[in-house]
Order: structure tokens, then C-alpha cells, then sequence
């Protein structure tokens, strides 16, 4: 069982819960509530790093989008 202690920082009076991503980081969401709600909170810090796909629901999606930005950022593979 991985150790998540610190990962989700909450207090009583916070009752968001916050998992950070680096600033190169690429975050992809699909399906459900998810895409919406992170639509509306995420805040980027640098262009192209998330990816959402809504309406039609295509199982796998995640899968092909995050092979797909990996391939596609030239960056992080020099």
C-alpha cells in the first residue's frame, strides 16, 4: 500500500484537497463529473498540459491521450 500521508493536505476550515502537479506536468481526465470539475479549478502554469475529453465518453481515452502528449513533448525527452 503506497503511503499518501501529505499528498492530500486538508484542514477544517479548507475543504478542498489538493494533489499538486509539477509545472511540466500533464494532467488528462475523461468521463464522468471529473473533466467539468477540473475544467473549472485547474489553473496551468504553462501552455499544452491538460487534456480533457468530453461528451462522447470513449473508454481508454487516458490511455491513448497520455501516450499521444508524451510523444508529442519533444522537451522532456532531451
Amino acid at each position: 500500500m503506497p503511503d499518501v500521508a501529505g499528498l492530500f493536505p486538508a484542514t477544517p476550515n479548507d475543504r478542498r484537497r489538493e494533489l499538486r502537479a509539477g509545472e511540466r506536468d500533464l494532467v488528462v481526465t475523461a468521463a464522468g463529473g471529473l473533466p467539468g470539475e477540473v475544467m473549472k479549478n485547474w489553473r496551468v502554469k504553462a501552455p499544452n498540459k491538460f487534456d480533457r475529453e468530453f461528451g462522447f465518453s470513449r473508454m481508454g481515452y487516458e490511455i491513448a491521450a497520455g501516450w499521444g502528449a508524451a510523444m508529442a513533448d519533444v522537451a522532456s525527452r532531451q
